[in-house]
């Protein structure tokens, strides 16, 4: 009997600062029906805008999956986690961005491999490192640690939690 062949991604995720811990604790939850999750970065807060105010700003955080869902069931599946009814009806938005998927390179414009994101965004970048900072970029050819160290500093983020806070909770 063959078993099914496991796919690793990298996966971000952001959502209100409103919505907190809780829901990204959901979103974690509902991945983990699709895919088993290896490893969570630690989990940052991003600004919004320079005056760094709360109600403006957004937890981030990636996750290291396996999964044996195709890169076309893994991206539908999360086309759906966009936005969500809060507790008192308000919206909730919340993101989330296939950064990889094995070692693939596709130029989709809605679906790109690796998502752009992965190298261009400082926190999205050091987020994919802290937990696989091995992964080498197949197009720029250098590992997310040595592109994480060629890197400014980050700017408008304050850490938030660990990510073995989210993880620990999961299981």
């Amino acid at each position: 009997m063959n078993a099914a062949k496991q796919n690793v991604a990298l996966i971000y995720f952001s959502v209100d600062l409103v919505a907190g811990m809780g829901f990204v604790r959901k979103l974690a939850m509902d991945l983990m029906t699709k895919a088993h999750i290896e490893a969570s970065s630690s989990i940052y807060k991003r600004f919004l805008n320079h005056r760094r105010e709360d109600l403006n700003s957004e937890l981030c955080v990636v996750l290291k999956i396996s999964t044996t869902l195709s890169f076309n069931e893994l991206g539908d599946y999360l086309d759906t986690q966009y936005v969500e009814r809060g507790v008192n009806g308000s919206p909730v938005t919340a993101r989330a961005i296939l950064l990889s998927f094995n070692n693939q390179v596709l130029l989709i414009p809605k679906r790109p491999l690796p998502h752009p994101q992965l190298h261009t965004d400082s926190l999205t970048m050091r987020c994919a490192a802290e937990i696989y900072g091995n992964y080498e970029h197949p197009v720029l050819g250098q590992t997310l640690n040595e592109l994480v160290k060629s890197n400014d500093s980050l700017e408008s983020i304050e850490f938030f939690s660990q990510g073995r806070s989210l993880l620990g909770e999961l299981s």
